[in-house]
């Protein structure tokens, strides 16, 4: 089973996303911490040790881009999956630069989600952990 972390900046797409991954995954991943974009919330990730984090960014994403790097300084070691509604060049920079593990745009979000999610999991348990992000995990999905 897999653990992950989500961080989101509006509360209800993190409960939307606490209730889907469950189910769309037939229990394989379970969400075992949820944080806002506050570095308080986000300091909970140090203690909770996910397999994946999933982060959603919005139309702040300059602001947002801060907020991966103080995820990946807590998370090192930790699969870091960015989604978000549209394309977002500084997202691509980020996965283009290896900040990031997985880059999930727009409309096959729901079905690519998962799949990307327990493909992190699953790499996860199989690479040795990096501070530096395995190039063959990166992935990106365009609606």
């Amino acid at each position: 089973m897999g653990r992950v972390f989500l961080v989101a900046a509006h509360p209800m797409l993190r409960e939307a996303l606490i209730t889907f991954l469950p189910i769309q995954s037939s229990g394989q991943l379970t969400v075992v911490g949820t944080a806002s974009w506050h570095p308080d919330d986000l300091a909970a990730l140090a203690t909770i040790a996910p397999d994946v984090v999933v982060v959603a960014v919005g139309i702040e994403a300059r602001q947002d881009l801060h907020a991966l790097e103080q995820i990946r300084a807590l998370a090192p070691h930790t699969p870091l999956a960015v989604i978000t509604t549209m394309r977002c060049l500084i997202c691509e920079m980020a996965l283009a630069l290896e900040a990031i593990d997985a880059l999930l745009i727009a409309e096959r979000l729901p079905e690519d989600l998962v799949r990307v999610v327990q493909q992190l999991v699953n790499a996860r348990d199989t690479i040795s952990p990096s501070p530096l992000l395995q190039p063959q995990a990166n992935s990106v999905t365009q609606g």
